[in-house]
């Protein structure tokens, strides 16, 4: 596989860290203005289509614990260009985050792997489609 390009990368990887960032102040509404109007996003519990439906999916995780240390990488080979124009590409990785129950008596390191789907809104990308898992503990 060739290596991905560098600028393109270490913008997704900006980008990567932002998300991160959002994740972990636990703002259901910022976390949906990552993704684009009609995003896609697979989940363990079923597919949500739109921004305001990934909206309530992310205010509904807030409202029963709150997430720390939300970490994710992109591996080696990613991302991989959509196309000619540079403004849409594809990425995998991994992430990991922790998450406490509303009580803060309960921690649990949680990690999986993610496929999304990336467009370029000027100077920002958003999601357009994604998709992840959980790995067992």
């Amino acid at each position: 596989m060739n290596p991905p390009n560098r600028q393109l990368r270490e913008e997704l990887q900006a980008n990567g860290k932002n998300y991160s960032e959002v994740f972990d102040q636990n703002d259901a509404a910022a976390m949906a203005d990552l993704y684009t109007d009609d995003a896609v996003i697979v989940t363990d519990r079923g597919l949500l289509y739109g921004r305001e439906a990934i909206e309530d999916y992310y205010l509904n995780i807030f409202q029963h614990g709150r997430i720390s240390k939300h970490v994710n990488v992109a591996d080696q080979y990613s991302p991989h260009a959509i196309g000619t124009t540079g403004n849409e590409v594809w990425e995998t990785g991994g992430w990991s985050l922790t998450v406490q129950d509303t009580d803060g008596d309960v921690s649990a390191s949680l990690k999986g792997y993610w496929a999304a789907i990336k467009v370029r809104h000027g100077d920002i990308w958003k999601t357009r489609m994604e998709a992840w898992n959980l790995i067992p503990s």
